[in-house]
């Protein structure tokens, strides 16, 4: 214990004896080597932290509000919101449906509050399957569309790529109805970026991080709109 203090001391006094110049670059060296010596895994973490902060940033508040805003109009219209999505933009679909089923509830859960007319096309399994297997699977949310959807409802379509083809045959099908079709795309906006009315591009190729953001957004959405209809 003894030697380790004397050390101690001996270290505070020559780095008291530097000058600014020597002391900087002492700072300097000691990061570098830290950044040298860091595990592969923590250099990925502070990359992957990096992206997702940059996309986060780069979100257009103007493109939001007028998503909110067209929300807010289907729900004083009475219009049905579906959503579609697949592998993890399957699971947002879902979250988001119960998220926005939910929202006009509030905070205290007003039992009698108007709400959300919703629906997840991602959430029936024997639909979804028999579909899948009887026709085609580019063809499990256009089929459901055709059952369900009219004119002035809206669409939102999640898709990273936004070239998957039961994506864009969903939309093609909500254009030629009269749907509101919005978007949540990634990548370089793929197909869809052409034919949705509305849309929010995350610009960034990591899977991850596009799925993260679109589940933010939503999150978002559904936190404004609950302000908005707390006050109805």
């Amino acid at each position: 214990m003894v030697l380790q203090e004397e050390y101690l001391t001996s270290i505070k006094k020559g780095i008291e004896n530097l000058n600014q110049t020597e002391f900087n670059n002492l700072i300097e060296n000691l990061k570098k080597i830290h950044e040298e010596n860091k595990p592969k895994h923590f250099v990925k973490i502070e990359n992957y932290l990096t992206s997702l902060k940059k996309v986060l940033d780069d979100i257009n508040p103007k493109e939001l509000g007028e998503i909110i805003d067209i929300l807010k109009k289907a729900y004083d219209n009475n219009r049905t919101v579906f959503i579609i999505g697949n592998g993890g933009s399957a699971s947002t679909a879902s979250h988001f449906a119960c998220d926005l089923g939910k929202t006009p509830m509030g905070e205290h859960y007003n039992s009698d509050k108007k709400r959300f007319i919703v629906n997840s096309l991602t959430d029936n399994c024997a639909t979804l399957t028999a579909i899948g297997n009887d026709l085609s699977y580019d063809e499990i949310f256009y089929q459901q569309l055709r059952n369900l959807a009219s004119k002035e409802d809206i669409l939102i379509s999640i898709s990273a790529s936004g070239n998957s083809p039961n994506i864009l045959k969903a939309i093609d099908f909500g254009n030629s109805i009269g749907m509101t079709t919005i978007g949540f795309i990634g990548f370089d906006g793929g197909k869809a970026a052409e034919k949705i009315l509305h849309k929010i591009h995350i610009k960034n190729h990591q899977y991850g991080i596009v799925e993260d953001t679109h589940l933010i957004i939503e999150h978002m959405i559904c936190e404004v709109l609950k302000e908005k209809l707390s006050s109805k």
